[in-house]
């Protein structure tokens, strides 16, 4: 193919400001190599000529995004969810098309609900735009969108894409990022997949620097709708929470939400018991976000929620053992690292809340006792009760004697 102009958002100065600001290129929080075991550290290090590289193959049509590694991480009662991981190299023309779509001043910008992934608003944003709805209309209406990104109609996508994109290079590259597939040349992944509802050729895959955008982007005209019919709402990618004056209210936004979604294939929990579609009377404490929005004199407050830090051990001691580590091929090394991503996450997540300091002790007793309990596992009982307290403080389970 004839080589072609590049938009200027694919210089080769451009690329490396990419590249500069991603996490990759600092080495001590870069994500994990894609299929073709190519770390961001070793990238980084012909970094000239592997942004040469892609230029040229984006510039003669010939550049195409390879198959997703998949990593499973544990979520709640055992289930995991699939992160489909690109290669560096990869990950680096996505976030390149997504800076290039956030400069672009024709590109639809992101309703005013919509908090998840957005430059400019954070999740703390959502935490307070939370708080500030819920003092207005103090019933809550809160539901997630069932299996949200893998469920996403590509062919939906592609069109709100075609309509959007001015570029036919970006919009050629979109394309065949909303195509990628898993690595199915691993047995496992398959076994995942099936296990998680992932399907071929539908749903845009969790871990890809573009699925945020391009989910946002494709439910724009729904947060719009909303916006329409005069609802109070937060949604933060798959999570929608709607400020009601009123239980009738509330029942009648989740009917209008459900017609909204339903052109797009998207569906919601039912409205039950124990169900993921909850309504919140004025006095309940409400999470949202992972944020317990809570009455008190002074109006709504944000807090850390009650038993959360009970949650995270619980999720950490279920996955503490050999056999699950064996069963999802992970080393010890990779699940301390696991180990430190939640707490750091969680820490992070309630920095600026109520009960924080408690929170912070909790969090670090539980990933604590889950090393415990898989270094347990892997060694025998009596093996690790051998254990020297110095030994015990080079594994990080006690500090290290005086």
């Amino acid at each position: 193919m004839k080589a072609r102009r590049l938009p200027g958002s694919f210089t080769s100065q451009t690329l490396i400001s990419v590249w500069k600001a991603s996490r990759d290129s600092k080495p001590g929080n870069a994500g994990s190599p894609g299929i073709d075991q190519l770390t961001a550290v070793e990238f980084a290090k012909d970094l000239p000529g592997q942004i040469y590289r892609i230029r040229e193959a984006v510039r003669r049509g010939t550049f195409n995004f390879r198959p997703l590694r998949v990593v499973p991480i544990p979520k709640k009662g055992g289930r995991t969810r699939l992160i489909a991981i690109p290669p560096v190299g990869d990950r680096l023309v996505q976030r390149a098309i997504c800076n290039h779509l956030n400069k672009d001043a024709k590109f639809p910008k992101t309703s005013k609900i919509a908090y998840g992934f957005v430059p400019g608003r954070s999740l703390r944003d959502a935490h307070l735009a939370a708080a500030a709805l819920r003092g207005q209309a103090p019933w809550v209406l809160q539901t997630d969108i069932i299996s949200f990104f893998d469920e996403i109609s590509r062919s939906d996508v592609k069109a709100a894409v075609a309509r959007a994109v001015q570029s036919k290079i970006v919009r050629e590259l979109i394309f065949k990022a909303i195509d990628t597939e898993l690595d199915y040349s691993d047995p496992l992944t398959s076994e995942l997949a099936r296990e998680n509802g992932v399907t071929r050729r539908r749903g845009l895959r969790q871990g890809m620097p573009l699925s945020p955008l391009l989910s946002n982007l494709v439910m724009r005209p729904a947060d719009q709708a909303l916006v329409a019919g005069g609802y109070r709402a937060v949604r933060y990618a798959d999570d929608l929470a709607i400020f009601c004056s009123s239980k009738a209210e509330c029942l009648e936004a989740l009917d209008a939400v459900t017609d909204i979604l339903r052109p797009l294939g998207l569906r919601l929990p039912k409205l039950e018991e124990g169900g993921k579609t909850t309504i919140s009377e004025p006095s309940q404490g409400c999470e949202i976000l992972g944020v317990d929005v809570r009455h008190s004199a002074s109006g709504y407050k944000l807090c850390v929620p009650k038993g959360r830090a009970d949650a995270v051990e619980r999720q950490l001691l279920e996955i503490s053992t050999v056999e699950h580590c064996a069963k999802n091929r992970v080393s010890l090394s990779r699940m301390l690292a696991h180990y430190d991503a939640v707490i750091r996450g969680h820490r992070e997540a309630a920095r600026l809340l109520e009960g924080a300091d408690q929170h912070f002790a909790r969090l670090e007793a539980a990933r604590s006792k889950a090393q415990r309990a898989l270094l347990i596992s892997i060694l025998g009982k009596r093996a690790f009760d051998d254990l020297t307290d110095v030994k015990q403080a080079v594994l990080g389970l006690k500090p290290f004697p005086h």
